[in-house]
This record gives C-alpha cells, sequence and structure tokens, in this order.
C-alpha cells in the first residue's frame, strides 16, 4: 500500500552447541522465537518501521557449571532515507 510493504515476522531461534566467549569455550542450548511487524519502503528497501520481540531460555554449559539463560528483548526501528 502506498509503497510500503507491511510485513508479519515469525521466526524460532535455535542456538546449540560450541562457542567460544572471551577466549573460553561454551556449549550453547538456546532456543527461543522472534515476532513482530515490519514497514519496508518497496522502493528502496528500507525498513521504515520495525517492532521485535525475541524471547530466548535454555542452558550455557562451561567449566563444569551449567548457567541458566532467560533473554526477553525488544527491538525497534524508525528508519527514513536521509
Amino acid at each position: 500500500k502506498d509503497n510500503k510493504a507491511y510485513i508479519s515476522v515469525s521466526g524460532i531461534l535455535n542456538a546449540i552447541g560450541p562457542v567460544e566467549i572471551m577466549g573460553f569455550t561454551m556449549q550453547t542450548n538456546l532456543n527461543g522465537n522472534n515476532n513482530g511487524d515490519m514497514i519496508i519502503d518497496v522502493k528502496s528497501g528500507l525498513a521504515l518501521n520495525s517492532d521485535m520481540k525475541i524471547i530466548i531460555g535454555g542452558t550455557m554449559t562451561a567449566m563444569g557449571q551449567e548457567i541458566k539463560m532467560k533473554i526477553d528483548g525488544q527491538n525497534k526501528i524508525n528508519g527514513k532515507e536521509l
């Protein structure tokens, strides 16, 4: 509508396996989802507006210790062409 694409986003996130953080190797077992809406300018491909909610949970294991993780986040973008 009016050269703008209105998009609903729904995705599944998985982070399973080893990851190196500051020289330490950790095992991850994280799962979650992200959902939200975007408005994209059709001509330029520019994200004019985006509002996404991310929820991730699970465990990370390092040096024999299991660390429970819960991450809730919200990403917002308001863009304009310069």
